[in-house]
């Protein structure tokens, strides 16, 4: 074993991997981003960045260490894919499922725009127009 290695020539010269101290990142009781850092055996460090200015310290770090912010959040946020359009067929299918099954809306429910035939316009106590 080399006992005159030179550890300042070496993070010069050689790749070296840097010790990391261990950080733990969470919201005070405030709300407020707290990022602290373990600094044994002294008292550990603390950085404390109100909960308005998050946004802007991620955005800058991710430009400073060239992060794109979309490319690493998209994934976790992707849109569900849009619901295709319902048919005709199947708006008069749900409205007579409805109809059968004695469901009735309540407040804010919504319902299909489906005008049902004449037959049915009959059988529900509606005005039938002549043709």
């Amino acid at each position: 074993m080399d006992t005159d290695f030179d550890w300042t020539a070496a993070e010069r010269d050689l790749p070296t991997i840097r010790e990391q101290l261990l950080t733990a990142i969470y919201p005070n009781t405030d709300g407020d981003l707290v990022i602290r850092q373990r600094d044994w055996p002294e008292d550990d460090s603390s950085i404390i960045i109100a909960r308005n200015n998050v946004e802007q310290l991620v955005r800058a770090i991710c430009e400073m260490m060239g992060i794109d912010l979309i490319e690493m959040v998209a994934p976790q946020r992707a849109l569900p894919a849009p619901d295709k359009p319902s048919t005709a067929a199947e708006r008069q299918r749900r409205y007579r499922e409805r109809q059968r099954n004695g469901v009735t809306l309540g407040d804010g429910d919504v319902t299909d725009s489906v005008t049902p035939r004449d037959g049915e316009q009959r059988a529900l106590g509606l005005d039938v127009a002549a043709e």
